[in-house]
């Protein structure tokens, strides 16, 4: 009964009977036959299962991988910006600070040299008043010796004369 609709080589399996011996063998072995291939089929899709998963989270891994890689760098780089702008903002801190200090040590140089003028001139005018009061004492000294000097000078004028006018007489 040859059927061209169906495969030859089923119906030639169905009319030798090798198709019953195979299931012969599996009642003969308890059904451990079709449990085995029903498991090697169930463990060969799991395995092509675990591998389409393992290619996807290979996949996905790789994406996490690269975002972490750029955002350290971005990480990095910004850090190094950032540092870079805050030692630049160091710096002008640092020549701020320097130039005041220079115009403080300037302002105090000025005041200190207007103040060594100031000292000179306290000093000159200090010697010239010293000076005065020198002449000044020296001239009443001299007023007082000879306003001293005066009556003595009178005494020893009559002593003079007495001794003149005994030697006369």
């Amino acid at each position: 009964m040859f059927n061209p609709k169906e495969n030859l080589l089923d119906q030639q399996l169905i009319e030798s009977g090798l198709e019953l011996q195979l299931d012969v063998i599996d009642f003969v072995t308890g059904g451990a036959k079709s449990r085995n291939e029903t498991a090697r089929e169930n463990a060969k899709a799991a395995r092509k299962h675990q591998k389409k998963i393992a290619n996807l989270t290979n996949k996905h891994n790789k994406k996490l991988d690269k975002a972490d890689k750029e955002n350290y760098r971005i990480q990095r780089n910004f850090a190094h910006d950032s540092n870079i702008r805050n030692w630049k903002r160091g710096k002008e801190i640092q020549d701020f600070q320097y130039l005041s200090q220079l115009q403080q040590f300037q302002k105090s140089q000025a005041i200190g040299n207007a103040q060594l003028g100031l000292n000179a001139e306290a000093m000159a005018q200090g010697i010239d008043a010293e000076k005065m009061l020198l002449k000044k004492l020296l001239f009443n000294n001299s007023l007082n010796m000879t306003h001293q000097c005066l009556p003595l000078k009178k005494h020893t004028l009559k002593v003079c004369l007495i001794g003149v006018s005994r030697m006369f007489n």
